[in-house]
């Protein structure tokens, strides 16, 4: 594979991101509405598709349809060369990549600060259901919080668990075991660094903020697990905790660049959360479709498949941007 070669499927793969972003970026509203009508539980992994869904399908469009069809077709040496602008478009088109990488490592070293500060601050005080630690931690800029990727902690202020009712604070540790079985931190750092253009030019805010409040509305629905007193007692600790006076809830985009699930980081989302806790809403029927790992594989196949039938056609495209792009 020669530099022009890579250059040219480099700006095939921006060409494809770019378009599949502006696509998403027009129906995320409406998108994000649908995506709402969701049971709690379903809602995060339908925003983590839809999110990585531009990205995803570009690269799985330039590996298994346009890398072979340039692979089968182009001669070894086409005496072709990368003109300037064709290499600063393949840049461009790997920028997005290079800030989703740069963003993580910058996630990752917030969260680490943080929670080492936490660290230092506290003690731990128990270990809970699975592997789970349940740290206590002196501090006014922390409720209930939960971070750690592969072995997710509890951090928890002296002030929540004094306040708290034993049942109160029971149910709010079941909410953020909740975010620690699902690895919400984790899926928090994928998140925010997802490598597209809406990430690269600030676009992806709404997208971020509506996978925070998700992950909330889940863990509720995963700490009460249908059970209407622990619902009422995660409601009860919820407004408790909204009351402290020495708490200070950290603003919005603060927490968006850190990778922590806090069980309380917006009043905004407060009553929305202790309506749905008092009053549940019946989950619809359409609930029951979900992702399965073989329609990803399905999906694959029949693109693989697509591409070899229409390879010819495909690299003649990619020729035409080579040309277009040429000195």
């Amino acid at each position: 594979m020669t530099l022009y070669g890579v250059c040219v499927l480099l700006v095939i793969f921006g060409l494809l991101m770019a378009f599949f972003d502006l696509a998403l970026l027009g129906i995320t509203k409406s998108l994000l509405r649908r995506i709402s009508r969701l049971a709690a539980r379903r809602r995060t992994s339908a925003i983590l598709i839809s999110r990585f869904a531009p990205a995803g399908l570009a690269a799985t469009l330039t590996a298994f349809i346009f890398i072979p069809a340039w692979w089968r077709f182009e001669p070894k040496d086409p005496g072709e060369a990368a003109s300037s602008m064709l290499m600063a478009l393949a840049l461009l088109a790997f920028l997005p990549i290079l800030r989703g990488v740069h963003r993580a490592a910058g996630i990752f070293l917030r969260t680490r600060d943080r929670l080492l500060l936490w660290r230092r601050r506290g003690r731990q005080t128990c270990v809970l259901r699975g592997s789970i630690e349940l740290v206590e931690v002196h501090s006014s800029d922390l409720a209930l919080c939960v971070g750690g990727y592969l072995r997710p902690t509890i951090y928890a202020s002296s002030a929540v668990m004094n306040s708290l009712e034993p049942e109160e604070f029971a149910a709010a540790l079941a909410h953020e075991a909740s975010h620690a079985e699902e690895r919400d931190p984790l899926r928090f750092l994928w998140m925010g660094s997802c490598p597209d253009f809406l990430q690269l030019f600030g676009l992806d805010e709404i997208w971020r903020r509506a996978f925070s409040t998700a992950c909330e509305f889940a863990a509720d629905a995963g700490a009460s697990d249908g059970d209407p007193e622990v619902a009422l007692d995660l409601a009860s600790a919820l407004l408790k905790v909204a009351r402290l006076s020495s708490f200070r809830p950290l603003p919005r985009r603060a927490l968006s660049d850190v990778a922590v699930s806090s069980a309380f980081s917006s009043r905004v989302d407060l009553e929305a959360r202790v309506k749905a806790l008092t009053n549940p809403s019946p989950e619809t029927a359409g609930d029951d479709v979900r992702f399965r790992p073989w329609m990803l594989a399905v999906t694959v196949l029949l693109m693989g498949v697509a591409g070899a039938l229409a390879s010819e056609r495909v690299h003649g495209v990619s020729e035409a941007v080579g040309r277009f792009l040429a000195p």
